[in-house]
């Protein structure tokens, strides 16, 4: 594989991180946040039990069960730690559902992601018996603060600020974080055709 190809995966895997935190900072405030989670006690502990708890545990049984390559066991425990898809609100908006609640509870998976991600996942791996004698908390929490809450913070910063802007800006961020993982899977199974059939 060429090493153009993997700065490509690799830079629009970055760019749909940062653009979708930089649009759902864009999209909430910290009072609009919480406002639609009021009276939806149940549902939203429901969503955080399930991302936090129910995904990790039932990921981390199967990937036991049926023993994975090393890289695939990583891969497959990382995706299970991380909540928080930035383009619901967008995907909510076009099944006419409640994109208010929608986006509250993106922007609440996505920064419980920030502390749980680095906490967990290494635990996580060792249960797993997956040697990562390199991977720290600090290793795994330095790109989250650098690709997801420095973006997420200006974002919040923009609307606080600005809100007409932030309006106007969101979707734009949306569309280029949603083309950047579209390009990003492509190029993924462009490099790993062999390896996938």
């Amino acid at each position: 594989m060429s090493k153009t190809l993997i700065l490509l995966i690799v830079t629009f895997g970055l760019a749909f991180v940062m653009f979708a935190a930089l649009a759902g900072g864009m999209n909430v405030t910290l009072r609009s946040a919480a406002a639609p989670l009021k009276g939806r006690a149940l549902p939203t502990v429901g969503v955080l039990v399930a991302n936090f708890a129910i995904v990790p545990l039932l990921t981390g049984l199967t990937l036991h069960a049926f023993h994975f390559a090393a890289q695939a066991t990583m891969a497959f425990a990382l995706l299970s730690v991380v909540a928080g898809a930035p383009f619901v609100a967008m995907f909510t908006r076009l099944g006419r559902g409640d994109v208010a609640y929608a986006a509250s509870i993106s922007f609440i998976l996505l920064a419980a992601t920030i502390p749980f991600m680095p906490l967990v996942l290494p635990w996580l791996l060792s249960m797993l018996h997956v040697s990562q004698p390199s991977v720290t908390t600090w290793h795994l929490l330095k790109p989250l603060l650098g690709f997801l809450l420095l973006p997420l913070s200006i974002g919040l910063a923009v609307r606080w600020r600005y809100p007409a802007l932030a309006k106007e800006l969101a979707p734009h961020f949306s569309q280029v974080a949603l083309i950047s993982v579209a390009l990003h899977v492509i190029l993924m199974f462009v490099a790993y055709w062999s390896q996938v059939v």
